[in-house]
């Protein structure tokens, strides 16, 4: 393999930056530079910030940005760098670098998103938490923004799971979902909500570390503010409260979420649209399904998805007594307590618990069935440490292969921490296929 360090970085296959690859087709990734860019996105070859060498898009383009592989030229390291682009409001110009507003209005709904899009740069930045993605840098150019994090070798939760046949072992989904947890956790007491979980937005690397990205904030605040822009929530992940624009958000907002994505994972489906749940669709109980467990479990997992927010679980450290099977169903439920997010984090709601924030407990509806220390050393169920251990045999549907550490299940790497590998979560995360943050 060449040794990137010692090469000509213009020379270095732009689709993995491991090998040279000055024409033809990429033996280590499949990159071919004969193919041409979109105009869309910027062309292979473009250097941002006097030092970030972009490399190809990773995944499709979202909605709201587009995600490349980069090359630091400084540091000579693979980054990921993603690009602020709403599409519905904004346009590539002739000279494929300069971002354009489509109109004057558009204009100024780009302008907010993209202060939005800066906050929340700055918010991730000061994150340190081992299971949050990295973010190094974020500048302005082009007329728009950019946003560089750590890359990671691996593949999205989303890909793994359908890799082992549509579903994981419940130990193997705890190990999991513990250090995201506690992720979590830390983000909600800095004041600051991830807003967007669901399996294409945990990532797993390629040595065993699940990473939250993609965080939606800044998407959320722009997709309240301007009716031009497309939906960006996730069906089945997306808690009531969130298809409102006055709905009342909180922690509590993720904890459906994160039960959602961890339903899917261990079920095989995932939840109904909230929509549907809150006229009346029932969610069948986890543990008639999933081998191994409780029913004290299953009911805090069904508490956790409650369609109404006052009553759901409340606090990250609920859902992990759930997870560690020692929550009690009989214990008084906590209160709703108001929230208030650390200021440029949020998406313009009024503090919640003020008479202006309405929350889903206001719609009628049926009532539905009931339902830290370091998580990275705290193994929760027999075999759970192994969970991408290629020797564990691990649902072996047809089809199903084991998760291999050593090897990305999109090879050449595979796309950074943020890659969305599509599954059965809409594919509408910001990044589908890129980094995150």
């Amino acid at each position: 393999m060449t040794d990137p360090s010692k090469t000509d970085p213009t020379r270095l296959c732009p689709g993995c930056f491991r090998v040279e690859l000055p024409e033809g087709t990429c033996e280590r990734c499949g990159f071919d530079r004969a193919q041409a860019s979109s105009p869309t996105t910027l062309p292979v070859g473009a250097v941002l910030a006097g030092k970030y060498l972009i490399g190809r898009v990773l995944g499709s383009p979202g909605g709201f940005g587009i995600t490349y592989l980069g090359w630091n030229l400084h540091l000579q390291t693979r980054v990921a760098i993603k690009e602020f682009m709403p599409r519905d409001l904004v346009a590539r110009s002739n000279s494929r670098y300069e971002i354009v507003p489509h109109t004057g209005d558009d204009h100024e709904s780009f302008v907010y998103g993209l202060g939005k899009f800066l906050e929340e740069a700055r918010t991730l930045a000061k994150f340190d938490h081992r299971n949050v993605v990295q973010v190094s840098d974020y500048f302005e150019e082009n007329g728009t923004a950019y946003l560089v994090m750590k890359y990671y070798d691996g593949a999205p939760l989303s890909d793994y799971v359908a890799a082992q046949g549509g579903t994981i072992p419940l130990d193997v989904a705890v190990q999991i979902f513990l250090p995201v947890l506690d992720a979590l956790e830390d983000v909600h007491a800095r004041g600051f909500l991830h807003r967007d979980i669901k399996p294409s937005n945990i990532y797993l690397t390629d040595k065993g570390r699940p990473i939250l990205l993609d965080f939606g904030a800044s998407r959320q605040a722009m997709s309240e503010r301007s009716r031009s822009l497309s939906a960006v929530l996730t069906p089945g992940y997306a808690p009531f409260e969130q298809y409102h624009r006055r709905g009342r958000q909180g922690p509590w907002t993720d904890i459906y979420a994160c039960a959602a994505t961890f339903y899917r994972v261990v079920v095989g489906v995932a939840p109904p649209e909230a929509n549907s749940r809150m006229a009346g669709e029932e969610l069948r109980a986890p543990h008639e399904v999933v081998e191994g467990m409780s029913r004290s479990m299953s009911e805090g997992i069904l508490r956790a998805l409650e369609v109404r927010a006052a009553d759901r679980l409340q606090t990250v450290a609920e859902l992990e007594d759930v997870l560690r099977d020692r929550w009690d169903p009989s214990a008084p439920r906590a209160p709703q307590g108001a929230w208030a997010e650390a200021e440029g984090t949020g998406s313009g709601h009024a503090r919640p618990g003020s008479a202006d924030t309405p929350d889903a407990s206001s719609h009628s509806g049926p009532a539905r069935q009931p339902g830290s220390a370091d998580a990275d050393t705290q193994p929760v169920g027999a075999g759970a440490a192994a969970w991408n251990d290629p020797t564990r045999p691990v649902n072996r549907a047809a089809g199903s292969v084991p998760f291999d550490a050593t090897r990305p299940l999109h090879g050449a790497g595979g796309p950074p921490a943020g890659g969305s590998g599509g599954g059965d979560d809409g594919g509408k995360g910001d990044d589908a296929g890129g980094g995150a943050g």
